[in-house]
């Protein structure tokens, strides 16, 4: 190590504790983004490019405040850019959505049956029990349009006394149909919803822990739940399957716990908590690809070397996160109770900090700047790393070029085909994909449009196309389940996701 540069490294150990400038000779590079997912773009573009330039993915890290709360963006946005990456700590298992609908089923028994939480079940596309004999999936688009006619909210007698009561009137009226509802749109609802609440009667009331786990297995058992649905290429469902049985794992643990006893009863709240806590645990595996970019939290940079370290999230309340062990002590009592104090947490919380900055030979620094409408503050390291280091920004108003992004292609893609500038749309597109398919999507929008536009989401699509697509696909659609997908990043508009 050179002269200069070991000088450098030494004078960073007095980050906090000096005021004299620091030359780091361009070690350290510092930058603001206008949001969070911008600054795990603008993370992702930078590794791409020092990626080019042949730097192996193996050498280059990225740090997270709170790395287990990081995993859903990282994944969405590294996948975009087809960057490989890997961590040593497992995400929750409530991240992953097949297990959001296994805590939900017992949240619609906990809920009273509220009517939201019926329909959310059954049409997600973990419901579908079209395998099991005798019994046939329910409607959604049915449920939602029925339930809101008989003014249901929940509770199990009120799902059957109005609907019977719906049935009636409609029998009155000679069976005509009343907006678009008929008897035997009716009458189906009312057996599908019957065979669910009598199915989910099980979780009712007071039970022990492992009598309420019996009931929930047997519940998924006799409705074949959840149901995987695999790609079109026959890939996919092996990770979630490899989730549900560690959830599952974990509830039989549970019941065959020696502390639990037997005469101990819960509610069905009760119950929901203490899933949802198993929810909440890390799951047994990573699941993610080795080889690709080491994903850490700050303090596993102490004991890490590697040539490029990104340090991402450096806002105010993050970094440092002061907060004792205790919550709600002032100093006396911490000090009584033997318990660190503010100042000991914000001296271990800088020596972690100043350990990252040493740990790689460039350090990348970032921190966005808005969180939904809230305006976030820089973090005090931030700031002390620009006060007495002066570093440089990453430039990236200076690239220019095809963004390595699918999404980002294929909207630049999009724009250029619209305006009719076909040929510049080339090299935005994938190789494989036919410009002339693309430009048969985006006539779509323009020529079975119909009326004014009300909404982004006003439009029509032909019988022959996409519904039958979207159909084979997710299953049964109602309107709140369409209302999301036009604002859905269009990687697959360009062939490209």
């Amino acid at each position: 190590m050179s002269g200069p540069e070991s000088s450098a490294r030494t004078r960073l150990t007095g980050l906090f504790s000096d005021t004299e400038p620091i030359d780091t000779s361009g070690r350290i590079r510092v930058e603001t983004f206008p949001t969070h997912y911008a600054e795990l773009q603008g993370i992702a573009e930078e590794i791409c490019r020092l990626h080019d330039s042949g730097v192996p993915l193996s050498d280059i890290a990225v740090a997270f405040p709170e790395v287990r709360e990081e995993f859903g963006i990282i994944d969405e946005v590294f996948s975009d850019y087809g960057i490989p990456w890997n961590a040593r700590a497992s995400p929750r298992l409530s991240r992953f959505p097949v297990i959001r609908f296994m805590t939900g089923i017992i949240r619609v028994v906990a809920g009273r049956y509220a009517r939201e939480d019926i329909v959310s079940m059954v049409n997600s596309p973990y419901f579908r029990t079209g395998g099991v004999p005798d019994l046939s999936p329910p409607d959604p688009g049915e449920i939602d349009l029925v339930s809101r006619h008989a003014m249901i909210e929940g509770e199990r007698r009120a799902w059957l006394e109005n609907l019977d009561r719906l049935s009636g009137t409609l029998r009155e009226g000679s069976g005509t149909r009343t907006h678009g509802i008929s008897v035997q749109m009716v009458d189906r609802v009312r057996r599908g919803i019957g065979d669910l609440l009598d199915q989910l009667q099980g979780l009712e009331g007071r039970k022990s822990i492992p009598d309420f786990i019996r009931a929930y297995r047997r519940f998924l058992e006799t409705r074949g739940l959840p149901h995987i649905p695999r790609a079109a290429d026959g890939r996919g469902g092996t990770d979630e399957q490899a989730v549900v049985q560690t959830f599952l794992s974990r509830l039989e643990a549970l019941s065959r716990t020696p502390l639990l006893s037997r005469d101990q009863k819960v509610s069905a709240d009760e119950f929901l908590r203490i899933v949802t806590t198993i929810a909440n645990e890390p799951g047994d595996h990573a699941g993610l690809e080795a080889g690709g970019v080491p994903i850490l939290g700050i303090r596993e940079c102490a004991h890490q070397h590697v040539p490029y370290l990104f340090i991402c999230g450096l806002v105010e309340g993050a970094v440092p996160s002061l907060t004792t062990r205790l919550p709600f002590t002032n100093s006396l009592e911490n000090v009584r109770m033997k318990t660190r104090s503010l100042a000991e947490i914000l001296h271990e919380q800088e020596y972690y900090f100043i350990a990252a900055l040493l740990s790689a030979e460039k350090v990348y620094l970032s921190a966005p700047r808005t969180e939904g409408d809230k305006p976030l503050l820089t973090s005090a390291f931030f700031e002390r790393v620009r006060e007495r280091c002066n570093p440089e920004g990453w430039h990236l108003a200076r690239r220019e070029g095809v963004s390595r992004s699918h999404s980002k292609s294929a909207v630049c893609a999009g724009e250029r085909i619209a305006a009719g500038r076909v040929c510049q749309a080339a090299g935005w597109t994938d190789p494989a994909q036919s410009l002339d398919s693309l430009v048969d999507r985006i006539n779509i929008d323009r020529y079975y449009r119909r009326g004014s536009s009300d909404s982004p989401y006003d439009g029509i699509l032909p019988d022959s196309g996409p519904i039958p697509a979207l159909l084979s696909r997710i299953g049964y659609i109602h309107p709140p389940a369409l209302r999301p997908m036009p604002s859905a990043p269009s990687g697959s508009f360009s062939g490209m996701s």
